[in-house]
């Protein structure tokens, strides 16, 4: 009988991609973490960093915002790998810089943030996002954006 050379599987693995390993091994493909519509930036680092300094604010403040520890967000700063909820969180809060920085000028969202607003009555939209309730900041948004009263 003639024996048939093959090539070690590790070797085969190293040279294909995430979704190619699920589609050779008859699999589902592995799902991406991330929507790939939206390129992010070459480093986790450089994702939290870039969120966090577009809002103006220090590591105590932006954590308090996401709901993740300062420990969590300086070490994701340092190139420390980002959890999947921490990625999703990092593109809510993109969204939602993007969204503030329509409606005001951009070097205001700080100052915004830390101000006590009627419309949330009398919280400060920070408080608001950090008990969860990034609705009624983006019900806010729509708001300002129609014209309508709020």
């Amino acid at each position: 009988m003639p024996t048939r050379e093959t090539k070690p599987k590790a070797a085969k693995a190293s040279r294909t991609t995430r979704a190619d390993a699920g589609k050779a091994s008859g699999s589902r493909a592995v799902a991406e973490p991330f929507n790939k519509s939206m390129p992010l930036p070459a480093t986790t680092s450089d994702i939290v960093a870039k969120v966090r300094k577009s809002y103006g604010l220090g590591k105590n403040q932006f954590a308090r915002m996401t709901g993740f520890s300062e420990r969590a967000i300086g070490g994701w700063e340092r190139g420390a790998k980002i959890t999947e909820p921490g990625l999703r969180k990092m593109r809510e809060m993109e969204h939602l810089r993007e969204a503030l920085g329509e409606i005001m000028q951009p070097e205001f969202i700080r100052e915004w943030l830390e101000t006590p607003a009627d419309e949330f009555q009398g919280a400060k939209p920070i408080e608001v996002i950090e008990r969860g309730e990034t609705g009624d900041i983006w019900r806010f948004i729509y708001y300002m954006q129609s014209g309508m009263p709020v």
